[in-house]
């Protein structure tokens, strides 16, 4: 009789036990998806973050990718999510606190359906795809005359300055056009290089990766004492998938762009850290027959088409800079 009397003292303990535990867990509020800057000009990014009610330092966030073909990187107590196909994506957030105790939320998140065959000649279609970048003059809409050589430029903030000058200058002779976004660094460029493509119908593509693989980080910000993005090794390793990718999926004629000058005084960039990533992708695309349009050499020669302290130029800085593009464009075509 003892023992039934400690068999369900004990079970009650437990109960009450699992009761308080319960009672204790992590209450998450919500959990949402939104598009934030990274401190850079151009560059959005995807952040999952989760909502705790009495949120403290205790609590360890972790992120997970349930379904769908995403990533997540984990930040603070967020998460910066890239998707790499445009379908549905299920994402979880585990909240634990001190004491090992867990709950979880999920939701469902889907990037607007754009239709990637379509991405370059269907105006909805690239509304779409560019976002808040719809009254930015390097995203206009471009009518595509069937009659000429097609061009794609593949590159950053710095490429963002210079597209409008290359269609204005190739204007009557090539539709020039742009991919929908900021192309960051090369781990981007791997996630998305299949949408950016569009339907591989393409003459000649201009391409670049580097500033945003050389820059340093501190909780996702600007910062030249942070985590480097990609060391040289990495970089080379990407960049070559990328080139890879590039010449099996498409038959255009690539030229490589180098990476412009950082000036001293830079936000989250080392001076000096452009010439080793450049020296490393020029060994790449010699390995690959592939034109070099050096915009190092050409912007190191104008110091004052660049702003200070700043990796961006002054509007005479990227005219010139899109000459030198139009150039090597028209050289690929001939």
């Amino acid at each position: 009789m003892k023992g039934t009397k400690y068999l369900v003292l004990i079970f009650y303990l437990l109960s009450t036990l699992a009761v308080l535990a319960q009672s204790n867990a992590p209450v998450i509020n919500k959990l949402v998806v939104s598009t934030e800057k990274q401190g850079e000009q151009g560059v959005e990014q995807k952040i999952v973050k989760g909502f705790v009610e009495n949120e403290s330092e205790n609590l360890i966030y972790t992120y997970l990718i349930k379904s769908g073909d995403a990533t997540l990187a984990p930040l603070g107590k967020t998460a910066i999510l890239t998707v790499n196909d445009t379908k549905e994506v299920e994402i979880e957030l585990v909240i634990t606190n001190e004491n090992g105790i867990t709950s979880s939320k999920s939701i469902t998140y889907a990037e607007d359906q754009v239709d990637v065959g379509s991405l370059y000649t269907d105006e909805d279609n690239w509304l779409k795809a560019i976002g808040n970048f719809k009254n930015h003059p390097s995203f206009q809409f471009q009518e595509r005359n069937e009659d000429l050589p097609n061009v794609l430029i593949i590159g950053n903030s710095i490429s963002i300055g210079y597209t409008p000058y290359v269609q204005r200058i190739l204007a009557g002779k090539c539709n020039v056009y742009r991919i929908p976004e900021n192309a960051g660094e090369t781990d981007r460029g791997l996630a998305k290089l299949n949408l950016w493509l569009g339907d591989g119908d393409w003459d000649v593509i201009h391409f670049n990766f580097g500033l945003h693989d050389l820059k340093r980080l501190t909780n996702n910000k600007l910062d030249v004492s942070g985590e480097i993005v990609n060391r040289p090794e990495e970089y080379a390793v990407k960049l070559e998938e990328i080139v890879e990718q590039l010449k099996s999926q498409t038959d255009a004629a690539l030229i490589w762009a180098t990476t412009s000058v950082v000036p001293e005084g830079a936000q989250g960039r080392i001076k000096g850290d452009e010439v080793k990533y450049n020296k490393v992708a020029s060994k790449i695309m010699r390995a690959n027959h592939i034109r070099i349009d050096d915009q190092y050499k050409l912007t190191r020669k104008h110091p004052k088409d660049q702003k200070p302290k700043d990796v961006h130029f002054t509007p005479e800085g990227m005219e010139r800079q899109a000459e030198q593009v139009v150039f090597y464009i028209n050289k690929a075509l001939q």
